[in-house]
């Protein structure tokens, strides 16, 4: 793996992994992911129920999971970016029960009842 100080190259830009770093400086050969998951809401009116079930506390109290973050915007679209430690972890929490409910739920409002998950590692900055 390749840094530059504490900053990670992804697709052209810089983003500071300080949790990453720590790790690299420890000695561990973990390679951080980004997890993108993305959904389309089948009607307006389900917007509300996507908002309120956001699964913050799963994905910040999941092994490996550095930080995550939510969106939504005016055409319905919702999703999150997740950052974790390895791809270990990443995969085993999109294994885990607890994904798969929330999962579950998400597949009752998103157009096509599925969302798309999209896993990127980071590569090195030279």
């Amino acid at each position: 793996m390749n840094r530059k100080g504490n900053r990670w190259l992804l697709n052209g830009v810089f983003i500071p992994l300080s949790a990453s770093a720590a790790l690299l400086s420890a000695g561990v050969r973990a390679e951080p992911v980004l997890m993108y998951v993305n959904y389309k809401i089948q009607k307006p009116e389900m917007q509300k129920d996507a908002d309120e079930n956001r699964p913050v506390k799963l994905f910040k109290s999941a092994k490996g999971c550095e930080w995550v973050r939510f969106y939504t915007d005016a055409n319905g679209e919702n999703g999150s970016v997740s950052l974790w430690a390895d791809r270990a972890d990443q995969s085993a929490f999109v294994n885990s029960e607890a994904f798969k409910a929330v999962a579950g739920r998400a597949s009752k409002i998103a157009e096509g009842g599925k969302a798309t998950v999209r896993i990127h590692s980071i590569v090195k900055a030279d």
